[in-house]
Protein backbone atom coordinates (compact mmCIF):
# COMPACT_ATOMS: atom_id res chain seq x y z
CA UNK A 1 0.00 0.00 0.00
CA UNK A 2 2.94 2.34 0.63
CA UNK A 3 3.71 2.42 -3.07
CA UNK A 4 0.12 3.35 -3.91
CA UNK A 5 0.08 6.10 -1.29
CA UNK A 6 3.28 7.45 -2.81
CA UNK A 7 1.65 7.46 -6.24
CA UNK A 8 -1.34 9.33 -4.77
CA UNK A 9 0.99 12.35 -4.55
CA UNK A 10 2.69 11.81 -7.90
CA UNK A 11 3.20 14.81 -10.17
CA UNK A 12 1.25 13.07 -12.94
CA UNK A 13 -2.53 13.45 -12.35
CA UNK A 14 -3.29 10.25 -14.24
CA UNK A 15 -1.02 8.30 -11.88
CA UNK A 16 -2.80 9.87 -8.90
CA UNK A 17 -6.22 8.97 -10.34
CA UNK A 18 -5.19 5.35 -10.96
CA UNK A 19 -3.70 5.09 -7.48
CA UNK A 20 -6.91 6.36 -5.87
CA UNK A 21 -8.94 3.73 -7.71
CA UNK A 22 -6.55 0.91 -6.76
CA UNK A 23 -6.61 1.93 -3.10
CA UNK A 24 -10.38 1.57 -3.14
CA UNK A 25 -10.11 -1.87 -4.73
CA UNK A 26 -7.50 -3.02 -2.19
CA UNK A 27 -9.92 -2.15 0.62
CA UNK A 28 -7.34 -1.04 3.17
CA UNK A 29 -8.95 1.45 5.56
CA UNK A 30 -5.58 2.88 6.48
CA UNK A 31 -5.76 4.71 3.16
CA UNK A 32 -8.86 6.70 4.20
CA UNK A 33 -7.10 9.82 5.59
CA UNK A 34 -4.91 10.03 2.49
CA UNK A 35 -7.89 9.62 0.19
CA UNK A 36 -9.88 12.23 2.09
CA UNK A 37 -7.09 14.70 1.42
CA UNK A 38 -7.12 13.71 -2.26
CA UNK A 39 -10.77 14.84 -2.53
CA UNK A 40 -9.34 18.35 -2.90
CA UNK A 41 -7.00 17.42 -5.76
CA UNK A 42 -7.05 19.94 -8.60
CA UNK A 43 -7.50 17.21 -11.22
CA UNK A 44 -11.20 16.17 -11.63
CA UNK A 45 -10.55 12.50 -12.34
CA UNK A 46 -8.54 12.20 -9.13
CA UNK A 47 -11.45 13.65 -7.14
CA UNK A 48 -13.92 11.37 -8.92
CA UNK A 49 -11.88 8.19 -8.41
CA UNK A 50 -11.22 9.14 -4.81
CA UNK A 51 -14.95 9.50 -4.14
CA UNK A 52 -15.54 6.03 -5.58
CA UNK A 53 -12.71 4.59 -3.49
CA UNK A 54 -14.09 6.09 -0.29
CA UNK A 55 -17.51 4.78 -1.23
CA UNK A 56 -16.00 1.31 -0.83
CA UNK A 57 -13.97 2.05 2.27
CA UNK A 58 -15.52 4.44 4.75
CA UNK A 59 -19.02 5.40 5.88
CA UNK A 60 -17.95 7.82 8.61
CA UNK A 61 -19.80 11.09 8.95
CA UNK A 62 -16.70 13.07 7.97
CA UNK A 63 -16.21 11.08 4.75
CA UNK A 64 -19.88 11.25 3.80
CA UNK A 65 -19.97 15.01 4.32
CA UNK A 66 -16.84 15.42 2.19
CA UNK A 67 -18.37 13.42 -0.66
CA UNK A 68 -21.68 15.31 -0.41
CA UNK A 69 -19.67 18.47 -0.96
CA UNK A 70 -18.54 17.07 -4.33
CA UNK A 71 -22.14 17.05 -5.60
CA UNK A 72 -21.62 20.75 -6.40
CA UNK A 73 -18.25 20.23 -8.07
CA UNK A 74 -17.65 22.09 -11.34
CA UNK A 75 -16.78 18.80 -13.07
CA UNK A 76 -19.72 16.62 -14.07
CA UNK A 77 -17.66 13.43 -13.75
CA UNK A 78 -16.98 14.30 -10.11
CA UNK A 79 -20.67 14.93 -9.41
CA UNK A 80 -21.49 11.69 -11.22
CA UNK A 81 -19.06 9.51 -9.23
CA UNK A 82 -19.86 11.22 -5.94
CA UNK A 83 -23.52 10.24 -6.44
CA UNK A 84 -22.47 6.63 -7.06
CA UNK A 85 -20.38 6.62 -3.88
CA UNK A 86 -23.18 8.06 -1.75
CA UNK A 87 -25.59 5.44 -3.07
CA UNK A 88 -23.17 2.68 -2.13
CA UNK A 89 -22.71 4.20 1.32
CA UNK A 90 -26.48 4.36 1.85
CA UNK A 91 -25.93 7.98 2.91
CA UNK A 92 -29.39 9.18 3.95
CA UNK A 93 -28.02 12.61 4.81
CA UNK A 94 -27.30 13.14 1.10
CA UNK A 95 -31.00 13.07 0.19
CA UNK A 96 -31.49 16.83 -0.21
CA UNK A 97 -28.39 17.36 -2.36
CA UNK A 98 -29.17 14.32 -4.53
CA UNK A 99 -32.68 15.65 -5.15
CA UNK A 100 -31.16 18.93 -6.26
CA UNK A 101 -28.96 16.93 -8.64
CA UNK A 102 -32.07 15.74 -10.48
CA UNK A 103 -31.99 19.12 -12.24
CA UNK A 104 -28.36 18.75 -13.33
CA UNK A 105 -27.65 19.77 -16.91
CA UNK A 106 -25.82 16.50 -17.59
CA UNK A 107 -28.07 13.50 -18.20
CA UNK A 108 -25.60 10.94 -16.80
CA UNK A 109 -25.41 12.88 -13.54
CA UNK A 110 -29.20 12.89 -13.23
CA UNK A 111 -29.22 9.14 -13.84
CA UNK A 112 -26.76 8.50 -11.04
CA UNK A 113 -28.73 10.76 -8.70
CA UNK A 114 -31.83 8.64 -9.32
CA UNK A 115 -29.89 5.41 -8.75
CA UNK A 116 -28.39 6.74 -5.56
CA UNK A 117 -31.75 7.82 -4.16
CA UNK A 118 -33.15 4.42 -5.07
CA UNK A 119 -30.31 2.62 -3.32
CA UNK A 120 -30.63 4.82 -0.25
CA UNK A 121 -34.42 4.57 -0.21
CA UNK A 122 -34.94 8.29 0.06
CA UNK A 123 -36.58 10.94 -2.13
CA UNK A 124 -38.89 8.40 -3.79
CA UNK A 125 -41.87 10.77 -3.70
CA UNK A 126 -39.77 13.46 -5.37
CA UNK A 127 -38.72 10.99 -8.05
CA UNK A 128 -42.36 10.52 -9.04
CA UNK A 129 -42.30 14.08 -10.38
CA UNK A 130 -39.73 13.03 -13.00
CA UNK A 131 -41.67 10.16 -14.59
CA UNK A 132 -42.05 12.16 -17.81
CA UNK A 133 -38.27 12.60 -18.16
CA UNK A 134 -37.55 9.98 -20.81
CA UNK A 135 -33.80 10.24 -20.23
CA UNK A 136 -33.94 8.76 -16.72
CA UNK A 137 -36.87 6.36 -16.94
CA UNK A 138 -34.76 3.21 -16.76
CA UNK A 139 -33.16 4.45 -13.53
CA UNK A 140 -36.59 5.37 -12.19
CA UNK A 141 -37.76 1.80 -12.76
CA UNK A 142 -34.83 0.57 -10.66
CA UNK A 143 -35.55 3.03 -7.85
CA UNK A 144 -39.30 2.39 -7.75
CA UNK A 145 -38.87 -1.39 -7.90
CA UNK A 146 -36.22 -1.46 -5.19
CA UNK A 147 -38.45 0.60 -2.91
CA UNK A 148 -41.73 -1.16 -3.82
CA UNK A 149 -43.26 1.99 -5.26
CA UNK A 150 -45.42 -0.11 -7.56
CA UNK A 151 -48.04 2.51 -8.36
CA UNK A 152 -45.25 4.59 -9.87
CA UNK A 153 -44.10 1.57 -11.91
CA UNK A 154 -47.64 1.26 -13.23
CA UNK A 155 -47.49 4.88 -14.38
CA UNK A 156 -44.22 4.16 -16.14
CA UNK A 157 -45.75 1.11 -17.79
CA UNK A 158 -48.71 3.13 -19.03
CA UNK A 159 -46.57 5.86 -20.60
CA UNK A 160 -43.25 4.20 -21.41
CA UNK A 161 -41.56 2.72 -24.45
CA UNK A 162 -41.49 -1.05 -25.04
CA UNK A 163 -38.27 -1.49 -23.03
CA UNK A 164 -39.60 0.59 -20.13
CA UNK A 165 -42.89 -1.32 -20.14
CA UNK A 166 -40.97 -4.61 -19.94
CA UNK A 167 -38.79 -3.35 -17.09
CA UNK A 168 -41.77 -1.86 -15.26
CA UNK A 169 -43.70 -5.14 -15.39
CA UNK A 170 -40.61 -7.03 -14.26
CA UNK A 171 -40.10 -4.58 -11.41
CA UNK A 172 -43.45 -5.40 -9.78
CA UNK A 173 -42.27 -8.06 -7.35
CA UNK A 174 -45.69 -8.71 -5.82
CA UNK A 175 -47.84 -9.56 -8.86
CA UNK A 176 -50.76 -10.80 -6.75
CA UNK A 177 -51.53 -7.20 -5.80
CA UNK A 178 -51.31 -5.99 -9.40
CA UNK A 179 -52.96 -8.83 -11.29
CA UNK A 180 -55.24 -6.47 -13.22
CA UNK A 181 -52.33 -4.40 -14.47
CA UNK A 182 -50.18 -7.37 -15.49
CA UNK A 183 -53.04 -9.29 -17.12
CA UNK A 184 -53.79 -6.13 -19.10
CA UNK A 185 -50.18 -6.29 -20.30
CA UNK A 186 -50.95 -9.71 -21.80
CA UNK A 187 -52.72 -7.75 -24.56
CA UNK A 188 -49.91 -5.24 -25.13
CA UNK A 189 -48.98 -4.42 -28.74
CA UNK A 190 -45.46 -5.72 -28.11
CA UNK A 191 -45.02 -9.49 -27.84
CA UNK A 192 -41.99 -8.91 -25.64
CA UNK A 193 -44.16 -7.09 -23.12
CA UNK A 194 -46.77 -9.86 -23.34
CA UNK A 195 -44.03 -12.45 -22.77
CA UNK A 196 -42.77 -10.60 -19.67
CA UNK A 197 -46.31 -10.27 -18.33
CA UNK A 198 -46.96 -14.00 -18.78
CA UNK A 199 -43.73 -14.74 -16.93
CA UNK A 200 -44.53 -12.36 -14.06
CA UNK A 201 -47.85 -14.16 -13.48
CA UNK A 202 -46.06 -17.41 -12.65
CA UNK A 203 -48.14 -19.31 -10.10
CA UNK A 204 -50.72 -16.51 -9.72
CA UNK A 205 -54.09 -18.27 -9.35
CA UNK A 206 -56.12 -15.14 -10.08
CA UNK A 207 -54.51 -14.88 -13.52
CA UNK A 208 -55.39 -18.41 -14.69
CA UNK A 209 -58.16 -17.36 -17.10
CA UNK A 210 -56.05 -14.61 -18.64
CA UNK A 211 -53.14 -17.02 -19.07
CA UNK A 212 -55.39 -19.58 -20.75
CA UNK A 213 -56.39 -16.87 -23.22
CA UNK A 214 -52.71 -16.09 -23.78
CA UNK A 215 -52.22 -19.65 -25.03
CA UNK A 216 -53.81 -18.44 -28.27
CA UNK A 217 -51.22 -15.70 -28.73
CA UNK A 218 -49.71 -15.58 -32.21
CA UNK A 219 -46.20 -15.43 -30.72
CA UNK A 220 -44.80 -18.71 -29.42
CA UNK A 221 -42.60 -17.01 -26.79
CA UNK A 222 -45.75 -15.71 -25.12
CA UNK A 223 -47.41 -19.12 -25.32
CA UNK A 224 -44.38 -20.81 -23.70
CA UNK A 225 -44.39 -18.38 -20.76
CA UNK A 226 -48.15 -18.71 -20.33
CA UNK A 227 -47.76 -22.51 -20.21
CA UNK A 228 -45.01 -22.25 -17.58
CA UNK A 229 -47.11 -19.95 -15.43
CA UNK A 230 -50.18 -22.17 -15.69
CA UNK A 231 -48.11 -25.25 -14.81
CA UNK A 232 -46.86 -23.48 -11.70
CA UNK A 233 -50.42 -22.62 -10.69
CA UNK A 234 -50.95 -26.38 -10.69
CA UNK A 235 -54.68 -26.57 -11.42
CA UNK A 236 -55.21 -29.91 -13.16
CA UNK A 237 -58.39 -28.55 -14.76
CA UNK A 238 -56.12 -26.58 -17.09
CA UNK A 239 -55.03 -29.80 -18.84
CA UNK A 240 -58.02 -29.70 -21.20
CA UNK A 241 -57.10 -26.09 -22.11
CA UNK A 242 -53.60 -27.04 -23.27
CA UNK A 243 -54.57 -30.24 -25.13
CA UNK A 244 -54.19 -28.70 -28.61
CA UNK A 245 -50.68 -27.38 -28.01
CA UNK A 246 -49.09 -30.80 -28.53
CA UNK A 247 -49.60 -30.10 -32.24
CA UNK A 248 -48.30 -26.51 -32.19
CA UNK A 249 -46.01 -25.68 -35.12
CA UNK A 250 -43.26 -24.37 -32.82
CA UNK A 251 -41.12 -27.11 -31.18
CA UNK A 252 -40.56 -24.90 -28.11
CA UNK A 253 -44.28 -24.88 -27.41
CA UNK A 254 -44.52 -28.66 -27.79
CA UNK A 255 -41.58 -29.01 -25.39
CA UNK A 256 -43.26 -26.82 -22.81
CA UNK A 257 -46.56 -28.65 -23.32
CA UNK A 258 -44.88 -31.93 -22.29
CA UNK A 259 -43.40 -30.32 -19.17
CA UNK A 260 -46.79 -28.87 -18.27
CA UNK A 261 -48.43 -32.27 -18.76
CA UNK A 262 -46.03 -33.77 -16.22
CA UNK A 263 -46.56 -30.97 -13.69
CA UNK A 264 -50.34 -30.98 -14.12
CA UNK A 265 -50.53 -34.79 -14.10
CA UNK A 266 -52.03 -34.92 -17.55
CA UNK A 267 -53.15 -38.12 -19.21
CA UNK A 268 -50.19 -40.48 -19.61
CA UNK A 269 -51.63 -42.12 -22.72
CA UNK A 270 -51.81 -38.75 -24.47
CA UNK A 271 -48.22 -37.95 -23.54
CA UNK A 272 -46.95 -41.33 -24.74
CA UNK A 273 -48.86 -40.97 -28.01
CA UNK A 274 -47.43 -37.49 -28.58
CA UNK A 275 -43.95 -38.88 -27.96
CA UNK A 276 -44.45 -41.56 -30.61
CA UNK A 277 -45.74 -38.99 -33.12
CA UNK A 278 -43.03 -36.38 -32.44
CA UNK A 279 -40.21 -36.02 -34.99
CA UNK A 280 -38.13 -33.21 -33.47
CA UNK A 281 -35.19 -34.74 -31.50
CA UNK A 282 -35.05 -31.93 -28.93
CA UNK A 283 -38.77 -32.24 -28.19
CA UNK A 284 -38.50 -36.02 -27.95
CA UNK A 285 -35.81 -35.73 -25.26
CA UNK A 286 -38.00 -33.39 -23.25
CA UNK A 287 -41.01 -35.65 -23.67
CA UNK A 288 -38.96 -38.67 -22.60
CA UNK A 289 -38.01 -36.83 -19.40
CA UNK A 290 -41.62 -35.80 -18.72
CA UNK A 291 -42.83 -39.36 -19.24
CA UNK A 292 -40.18 -40.70 -16.88
CA UNK A 293 -41.18 -38.21 -14.19
CA UNK A 294 -44.83 -39.27 -14.47
CA UNK A 295 -45.19 -42.37 -12.28
CA UNK A 296 -48.50 -43.26 -13.96
CA UNK A 297 -46.58 -43.93 -17.18
CA UNK A 298 -44.12 -46.45 -15.77
CA UNK A 299 -45.75 -49.75 -16.80
CA UNK A 300 -46.50 -48.59 -20.35
CA UNK A 301 -43.04 -47.06 -20.58
CA UNK A 302 -41.32 -50.31 -19.65
CA UNK A 303 -43.37 -52.24 -22.17
CA UNK A 304 -42.49 -49.74 -24.92
CA UNK A 305 -38.80 -49.98 -23.95
CA UNK A 306 -38.77 -53.76 -24.35
CA UNK A 307 -40.16 -53.46 -27.89
CA UNK A 308 -38.06 -50.48 -29.04
CA UNK A 309 -34.86 -50.44 -31.11
CA UNK A 310 -32.07 -47.95 -31.85
CA UNK A 311 -32.48 -44.32 -30.81
CA UNK A 312 -36.02 -45.04 -29.67
CA UNK A 313 -34.70 -47.59 -27.16
CA UNK A 314 -32.10 -45.13 -25.87
CA UNK A 315 -34.71 -42.42 -25.39
CA UNK A 316 -36.93 -44.80 -23.46
CA UNK A 317 -33.94 -46.04 -21.43
CA UNK A 318 -33.27 -42.44 -20.40
CA UNK A 319 -36.96 -42.00 -19.64
CA UNK A 320 -36.78 -45.01 -17.29
CA UNK A 321 -33.70 -43.48 -15.69
CA UNK A 322 -35.67 -40.31 -14.98
CA UNK A 323 -38.07 -42.61 -13.14
CA UNK A 324 -35.11 -43.88 -11.10
CA UNK A 325 -35.04 -47.25 -12.88
CA UNK A 326 -31.76 -48.84 -14.00
CA UNK A 327 -33.24 -51.11 -16.69
CA UNK A 328 -31.71 -49.20 -19.61
CA UNK A 329 -28.25 -48.64 -18.16
CA UNK A 330 -26.62 -50.64 -20.99
CA UNK A 331 -28.08 -48.31 -23.65
CA UNK A 332 -26.87 -45.26 -21.71
CA UNK A 333 -23.36 -46.68 -21.31
CA UNK A 334 -23.21 -47.24 -25.07
CA UNK A 335 -24.53 -43.70 -25.64
CA UNK A 336 -21.50 -42.32 -23.76
CA UNK A 337 -19.58 -43.08 -26.97
CA UNK A 338 -22.17 -41.69 -29.40
CA UNK A 339 -20.81 -39.18 -31.95
CA UNK A 340 -23.65 -36.72 -31.14
CA UNK A 341 -22.73 -34.48 -28.19
CA UNK A 342 -26.36 -33.95 -27.21
CA UNK A 343 -26.90 -37.70 -26.91
CA UNK A 344 -23.83 -38.01 -24.69
CA UNK A 345 -24.95 -35.11 -22.52
CA UNK A 346 -28.56 -36.27 -22.11
CA UNK A 347 -27.48 -39.83 -21.37
CA UNK A 348 -25.25 -38.66 -18.53
CA UNK A 349 -28.00 -36.36 -17.28
CA UNK A 350 -30.41 -39.29 -17.20
CA UNK A 351 -28.08 -41.78 -15.55
CA UNK A 352 -27.59 -39.30 -12.69
CA UNK A 353 -31.24 -39.87 -11.78
CA UNK A 354 -30.65 -43.55 -10.96
CA UNK A 355 -29.80 -44.27 -7.29
CA UNK A 356 -26.11 -45.33 -7.29
CA UNK A 357 -26.73 -48.20 -4.88
CA UNK A 358 -28.88 -49.95 -7.50
CA UNK A 359 -25.86 -50.55 -9.77
CA UNK A 360 -23.85 -53.75 -9.43
CA UNK A 361 -20.08 -53.59 -9.06
CA UNK A 362 -19.36 -54.17 -12.75
CA UNK A 363 -21.83 -51.46 -13.85
CA UNK A 364 -20.40 -49.02 -11.35
CA UNK A 365 -16.86 -49.62 -12.64
CA UNK A 366 -17.99 -49.13 -16.24
CA UNK A 367 -19.85 -45.94 -15.34
CA UNK A 368 -16.86 -44.47 -13.54
CA UNK A 369 -14.60 -45.41 -16.43
CA UNK A 370 -16.99 -43.92 -19.00
CA UNK A 371 -17.58 -40.71 -17.05
CA UNK A 372 -13.85 -40.33 -16.40
CA UNK A 373 -13.29 -40.32 -20.17
CA UNK A 374 -16.13 -37.85 -20.69
CA UNK A 375 -14.68 -35.18 -18.40
CA UNK A 376 -12.24 -34.68 -21.29
CA UNK A 377 -14.98 -34.61 -23.93
CA UNK A 378 -14.61 -31.97 -26.71
CA UNK A 379 -18.01 -30.50 -25.75
CA UNK A 380 -18.08 -28.47 -22.55
CA UNK A 381 -21.72 -29.35 -21.73
CA UNK A 382 -20.81 -33.03 -21.79
CA UNK A 383 -17.85 -32.33 -19.50
CA UNK A 384 -20.10 -30.43 -17.09
CA UNK A 385 -22.58 -33.32 -16.85
CA UNK A 386 -19.76 -35.85 -16.43
CA UNK A 387 -18.26 -33.85 -13.55
CA UNK A 388 -21.66 -33.59 -11.86
CA UNK A 389 -22.31 -37.31 -12.31
CA UNK A 390 -18.97 -38.35 -10.83
CA UNK A 391 -19.47 -36.18 -7.75
CA UNK A 392 -23.18 -36.99 -7.31
CA UNK A 393 -23.04 -40.72 -7.79
CA UNK A 394 -19.70 -42.00 -6.59
CA UNK A 395 -18.83 -40.30 -3.33
CA UNK A 396 -17.81 -43.69 -1.93
CA UNK A 397 -14.90 -43.62 -4.37
CA UNK A 398 -13.94 -40.28 -2.80
CA UNK A 399 -10.16 -39.88 -3.11
CA UNK A 400 -9.88 -41.37 -6.59
CA UNK A 401 -12.66 -39.16 -7.92
CA UNK A 402 -11.30 -36.02 -6.26
CA UNK A 403 -7.80 -36.68 -7.63
CA UNK A 404 -9.27 -37.19 -11.09
CA UNK A 405 -11.23 -33.90 -10.92
CA UNK A 406 -8.26 -32.00 -9.51
CA UNK A 407 -6.22 -33.10 -12.50
CA UNK A 408 -9.03 -31.97 -14.79
CA UNK A 409 -9.07 -28.59 -13.02
CA UNK A 410 -5.44 -28.03 -13.99
CA UNK A 411 -6.24 -28.64 -17.66
CA UNK A 412 -9.70 -27.10 -17.98
CA UNK A 413 -9.89 -23.82 -19.92
CA UNK A 414 -13.64 -23.28 -20.13
CA UNK A 415 -15.07 -20.92 -17.51
CA UNK A 416 -18.43 -22.73 -17.21
CA UNK A 417 -16.76 -26.05 -16.45
CA UNK A 418 -14.38 -24.44 -13.99
CA UNK A 419 -17.31 -22.85 -12.18
CA UNK A 420 -18.76 -26.34 -11.61
CA UNK A 421 -15.40 -27.62 -10.42
CA UNK A 422 -15.14 -24.65 -8.06
CA UNK A 423 -18.62 -25.37 -6.66
CA UNK A 424 -17.49 -28.83 -5.60
CA UNK A 425 -14.29 -27.34 -4.16
CA UNK A 426 -11.85 -29.02 -6.50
Amino acid sequence: MDELLKKLKDGNPEVRAESAMELGVKGNKEAVPHLTAALKDEYPLVRANTALALGHLDSSKKTVESIIGLLKDDSWIVRHDAAIALGELQAEEAEKRLIELLEDEVIDVRKQAVKALGNIGKGIKELEGYIDDENIREELVHAFSKNKSYDSLVRLYETGSQDIRIKAINGIKEPQEYVDVITKALKDDSWRVREEAASRLRGTDEAADALVNALEDDNSHVVVEALRSLADIGDEKVVKEIHHLKEHNDPSVREEWSRAMYKLRGDCTELLHAFQEEVNPRVRWTMAESIGRNEDCFDDLKEMYEQARGDEKLLLACSLAWAGDRTGVEEMLQAFEDNRWKVRQKSIEAVRMIPPDTFNKKEKERLIRGLSDLIEDPDKWVRIEAVKALTDMFTDNGEDIVDLLKERRKQEVDEDVNNILDEIDV
